[in-house]
Formats: structure tokens, sequence, C-alpha cells
């Protein structure tokens, strides 16, 4: 399994989460 790949996904997923609660936010 890569790793690197790994944490990729997991930023992008922080990412998401961010957005969702700015959008809840607003």
């Amino acid at each position: 399994m890569d790793f690197g790949l790994v944490f990729h996904y997991d930023e992008v997923f922080m990412d998401l989460l961010v957005v969702n609660d700015i959008l809840k936010f607003i």
C-alpha cells in the first residue's frame, strides 16, 4: 500500500470536511 496516496486522500477528505462546515455556517 502506498502511504503517500493514503495521506493524499486524507488531505482531500479533511478539505471536504472544512468545505462542508463552511457551507453549513453560511
